[in-house]
Protein backbone atom coordinates (compact mmCIF):
# COMPACT_ATOMS: atom_id res chain seq x y z
CA UNK A 1 0.00 0.00 0.00
CA UNK A 2 1.37 3.41 -1.00
CA UNK A 3 1.51 6.04 1.73
CA UNK A 4 0.83 9.72 1.14
CA UNK A 5 3.82 12.03 1.59
CA UNK A 6 3.94 13.66 5.01
CA UNK A 7 3.73 17.15 3.54
CA UNK A 8 0.39 16.31 1.92
CA UNK A 9 -0.94 15.08 5.25
CA UNK A 10 0.34 18.25 6.89
CA UNK A 11 -1.29 20.46 4.26
CA UNK A 12 -4.55 18.58 4.69
CA UNK A 13 -4.49 19.15 8.44
CA UNK A 14 -3.78 22.85 7.93
CA UNK A 15 -6.68 23.10 5.48
CA UNK A 16 -9.09 21.40 7.87
CA UNK A 17 -7.91 23.69 10.65
CA UNK A 18 -8.55 26.77 8.53
CA UNK A 19 -12.01 25.51 7.61
CA UNK A 20 -12.81 24.97 11.30
CA UNK A 21 -11.51 28.42 12.26
CA UNK A 22 -13.52 30.03 9.46
CA UNK A 23 -16.68 28.26 10.58
CA UNK A 24 -16.13 29.46 14.14
CA UNK A 25 -15.66 33.04 12.97
CA UNK A 26 -18.80 32.89 10.86
CA UNK A 27 -20.86 31.47 13.72
CA UNK A 28 -19.61 34.15 16.11
CA UNK A 29 -21.31 36.98 14.22
CA UNK A 30 -24.28 37.49 11.95
CA UNK A 31 -27.49 35.92 13.19
CA UNK A 32 -28.16 34.20 16.51
CA UNK A 33 -31.59 33.06 17.65
CA UNK A 34 -32.09 31.34 21.00
CA UNK A 35 -35.54 32.77 21.62
CA UNK A 36 -36.93 29.24 21.73
CA UNK A 37 -35.00 28.71 24.98
CA UNK A 38 -35.78 32.02 26.68
CA UNK A 39 -39.10 33.87 26.74
CA UNK A 40 -38.79 37.64 26.36
CA UNK A 41 -42.51 38.38 26.07
CA UNK A 42 -43.90 40.79 28.66
CA UNK A 43 -40.43 41.28 30.13
CA UNK A 44 -38.62 44.41 31.26
CA UNK A 45 -35.79 45.41 28.92
CA UNK A 46 -33.07 48.00 29.42
CA UNK A 47 -31.96 49.46 26.09
CA UNK A 48 -28.59 50.90 25.18
CA UNK A 49 -27.07 52.24 21.96
CA UNK A 50 -23.76 53.35 20.52
CA UNK A 51 -22.27 54.60 17.27
CA UNK A 52 -19.18 52.52 16.49
CA UNK A 53 -16.75 52.06 13.61
CA UNK A 54 -17.38 54.37 10.65
CA UNK A 55 -20.64 55.59 12.19
CA UNK A 56 -18.76 57.09 15.14
CA UNK A 57 -17.14 59.55 12.71
CA UNK A 58 -20.38 60.61 11.05
CA UNK A 59 -22.32 60.02 7.86
CA UNK A 60 -20.36 58.66 4.91
CA UNK A 61 -21.44 60.40 1.71
CA UNK A 62 -21.09 58.78 -1.69
CA UNK A 63 -22.17 60.01 -5.12
CA UNK A 64 -22.85 58.63 -8.56
CA UNK A 65 -21.21 59.43 -11.88
CA UNK A 66 -22.36 57.40 -14.89
CA UNK A 67 -23.97 54.91 -12.56
CA UNK A 68 -20.71 54.00 -10.80
CA UNK A 69 -20.40 54.58 -7.04
CA UNK A 70 -17.57 56.79 -5.85
CA UNK A 71 -15.43 55.19 -3.15
CA UNK A 72 -14.89 57.21 0.00
CA UNK A 73 -11.60 59.03 0.33
CA UNK A 74 -8.61 57.88 2.36
CA UNK A 75 -9.65 59.88 5.42
CA UNK A 76 -12.16 57.16 6.19
CA UNK A 77 -14.71 59.71 7.35
CA UNK A 78 -16.60 60.99 4.36
CA UNK A 79 -16.25 60.52 0.65
CA UNK A 80 -16.28 62.92 -2.23
CA UNK A 81 -19.80 63.77 -3.25
CA UNK A 82 -20.41 63.99 -6.97
CA UNK A 83 -23.75 64.10 -8.72
CA UNK A 84 -24.34 64.31 -12.46
CA UNK A 85 -28.09 63.79 -12.46
CA UNK A 86 -30.26 66.24 -14.44
CA UNK A 87 -29.14 69.85 -14.39
CA UNK A 88 -27.02 69.57 -11.26
CA UNK A 89 -23.90 69.19 -13.34
CA UNK A 90 -20.60 67.68 -12.33
CA UNK A 91 -18.81 68.09 -9.01
CA UNK A 92 -20.79 69.97 -6.37
CA UNK A 93 -19.75 71.59 -3.13
CA UNK A 94 -18.92 68.37 -1.33
CA UNK A 95 -17.34 70.03 1.69
CA UNK A 96 -20.41 72.23 2.16
CA UNK A 97 -22.72 69.21 2.15
CA UNK A 98 -20.46 67.25 4.46
CA UNK A 99 -20.33 70.17 6.88
CA UNK A 100 -24.10 70.62 6.65
CA UNK A 101 -24.75 67.01 7.59
CA UNK A 102 -22.17 67.05 10.39
CA UNK A 103 -23.70 70.24 11.78
CA UNK A 104 -27.25 68.92 11.52
CA UNK A 105 -27.01 65.57 13.28
CA UNK A 106 -24.56 63.85 15.61
CA UNK A 107 -23.58 60.17 15.33
CA UNK A 108 -24.98 59.36 18.78
CA UNK A 109 -28.32 60.86 17.74
CA UNK A 110 -28.43 58.56 14.71
CA UNK A 111 -27.62 55.59 16.96
CA UNK A 112 -30.38 56.67 19.36
CA UNK A 113 -32.91 56.91 16.53
CA UNK A 114 -31.97 53.45 15.26
CA UNK A 115 -32.39 52.06 18.77
CA UNK A 116 -35.78 53.74 19.13
CA UNK A 117 -37.00 52.09 15.94
CA UNK A 118 -35.89 48.71 17.27
CA UNK A 119 -37.52 49.41 20.64
CA UNK A 120 -40.84 50.17 18.99
CA UNK A 121 -40.74 46.78 17.27
CA UNK A 122 -39.95 45.00 20.55
CA UNK A 123 -42.84 46.77 22.24
CA UNK A 124 -45.20 45.88 19.41
CA UNK A 125 -44.25 42.25 18.79
CA UNK A 126 -43.09 41.07 22.22
CA UNK A 127 -45.07 43.36 24.55
CA UNK A 128 -41.88 44.27 26.38
CA UNK A 129 -41.54 47.25 28.70
CA UNK A 130 -38.57 49.45 27.82
CA UNK A 131 -36.71 51.13 30.68
CA UNK A 132 -33.75 53.50 30.63
CA UNK A 133 -32.13 52.53 33.92
CA UNK A 134 -30.89 49.34 35.58
CA UNK A 135 -32.57 50.20 38.87
CA UNK A 136 -35.82 48.92 37.32
CA UNK A 137 -34.27 45.44 37.52
CA UNK A 138 -34.70 44.49 33.85
CA UNK A 139 -34.43 40.83 32.85
CA UNK A 140 -32.79 41.67 29.53
CA UNK A 141 -30.51 44.25 27.93
CA UNK A 142 -31.06 45.20 24.29
CA UNK A 143 -28.08 46.83 22.61
CA UNK A 144 -28.10 48.60 19.26
CA UNK A 145 -24.77 49.32 17.59
CA UNK A 146 -24.84 51.67 14.61
CA UNK A 147 -21.79 50.63 12.57
CA UNK A 148 -22.18 52.65 9.39
CA UNK A 149 -24.54 55.30 8.02
CA UNK A 150 -23.94 55.91 4.35
CA UNK A 151 -25.72 58.18 1.89
CA UNK A 152 -25.55 57.24 -1.77
CA UNK A 153 -26.98 59.15 -4.71
CA UNK A 154 -28.42 57.32 -7.70
CA UNK A 155 -30.38 58.34 -10.77
CA UNK A 156 -33.65 57.71 -8.94
CA UNK A 157 -32.91 59.29 -5.57
CA UNK A 158 -30.83 59.27 -2.42
CA UNK A 159 -30.57 56.23 -0.17
CA UNK A 160 -29.33 55.62 3.35
CA UNK A 161 -27.47 52.36 3.78
CA UNK A 162 -27.56 51.71 7.52
CA UNK A 163 -25.43 48.89 8.98
CA UNK A 164 -26.72 47.84 12.40
CA UNK A 165 -26.02 45.13 14.95
CA UNK A 166 -28.79 44.50 17.48
CA UNK A 167 -28.52 42.00 20.31
CA UNK A 168 -30.50 40.94 23.34
CA UNK A 169 -28.62 39.74 26.43
CA UNK A 170 -30.08 37.86 29.39
CA UNK A 171 -28.96 39.93 32.33
CA UNK A 172 -28.94 37.08 34.84
CA UNK A 173 -26.54 34.91 32.85
CA UNK A 174 -24.83 37.45 30.59
CA UNK A 175 -25.56 35.23 27.59
CA UNK A 176 -26.65 36.56 24.21
CA UNK A 177 -30.01 35.07 23.34
CA UNK A 178 -30.53 36.98 20.09
CA UNK A 179 -28.30 38.89 17.69
CA UNK A 180 -28.56 40.13 14.15
CA UNK A 181 -26.30 42.21 11.91
CA UNK A 182 -27.72 43.66 8.72
CA UNK A 183 -27.47 46.60 6.37
CA UNK A 184 -30.83 48.19 5.71
CA UNK A 185 -31.37 50.41 2.65
CA UNK A 186 -33.82 53.26 3.18
CA UNK A 187 -35.01 55.59 0.42
CA UNK A 188 -34.79 59.24 1.44
CA UNK A 189 -36.76 60.43 -1.56
CA UNK A 190 -40.20 59.96 -0.05
CA UNK A 191 -40.20 59.67 3.72
CA UNK A 192 -43.37 59.89 5.73
CA UNK A 193 -43.45 63.04 7.90
CA UNK A 194 -45.22 61.14 10.65
CA UNK A 195 -43.21 59.13 13.14
CA UNK A 196 -40.98 59.42 16.15
CA UNK A 197 -39.61 62.84 15.48
CA UNK A 198 -40.55 66.40 14.61
CA UNK A 199 -42.50 66.42 11.31
CA UNK A 200 -40.22 66.99 8.34
CA UNK A 201 -42.43 69.75 6.98
CA UNK A 202 -44.85 69.95 4.11
CA UNK A 203 -42.31 71.50 1.76
CA UNK A 204 -39.74 68.74 2.37
CA UNK A 205 -40.81 65.08 2.23
CA UNK A 206 -37.34 63.70 1.68
CA UNK A 207 -34.08 64.18 -0.17
CA UNK A 208 -34.22 63.70 -3.94
CA UNK A 209 -30.59 64.54 -4.64
CA UNK A 210 -27.51 65.47 -2.67
CA UNK A 211 -27.47 69.14 -3.64
CA UNK A 212 -30.95 69.56 -2.14
CA UNK A 213 -29.35 69.23 1.29
CA UNK A 214 -27.81 72.67 0.88
CA UNK A 215 -31.24 74.30 0.55
CA UNK A 216 -32.71 72.54 3.58
CA UNK A 217 -32.57 73.80 7.13
CA UNK A 218 -30.46 71.95 9.67
CA UNK A 219 -33.60 70.73 11.40
CA UNK A 220 -35.03 69.37 8.16
CA UNK A 221 -31.82 67.48 7.37
CA UNK A 222 -31.72 66.15 10.91
CA UNK A 223 -35.34 65.01 10.77
CA UNK A 224 -34.87 63.17 7.46
CA UNK A 225 -31.73 61.35 8.60
CA UNK A 226 -33.19 60.43 12.01
CA UNK A 227 -36.39 59.15 10.42
CA UNK A 228 -34.36 56.94 8.08
CA UNK A 229 -32.31 55.64 11.02
CA UNK A 230 -35.47 54.80 12.95
CA UNK A 231 -36.84 52.99 9.90
CA UNK A 232 -33.67 50.89 9.75
CA UNK A 233 -34.16 49.98 13.41
CA UNK A 234 -37.78 49.11 12.74
CA UNK A 235 -36.76 46.81 9.90
CA UNK A 236 -34.28 45.13 12.21
CA UNK A 237 -37.23 44.56 14.53
CA UNK A 238 -39.02 42.77 11.70
CA UNK A 239 -36.29 40.12 11.80
CA UNK A 240 -36.86 39.81 15.55
CA UNK A 241 -40.59 39.37 14.93
CA UNK A 242 -39.93 36.56 12.47
CA UNK A 243 -37.65 34.82 14.97
CA UNK A 244 -40.19 35.16 17.78
CA UNK A 245 -42.86 33.56 15.62
CA UNK A 246 -40.76 30.48 14.83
Amino acid sequence: MQHKPLYLIYLGMVFLGMVFLFSVLISSCGHLNNLDKVNIRNSIVFTDFQAVGDAAHGVVCLGIVSGKPIIKDSSGIVGQIVNSVGAIGSAIASSSIENKIARSVRPDSLAWATARGFERSMERYASIKVVDNLSSNPQFIAETLLERYELSSTQVGVYANVCVTSRIIERGTGKKIWQNRETKTISLSNLSPAGLFTPIGRSVTGIVNMVQILSMSDEEVKSVLLTAAADAGRKMGETLREDISE
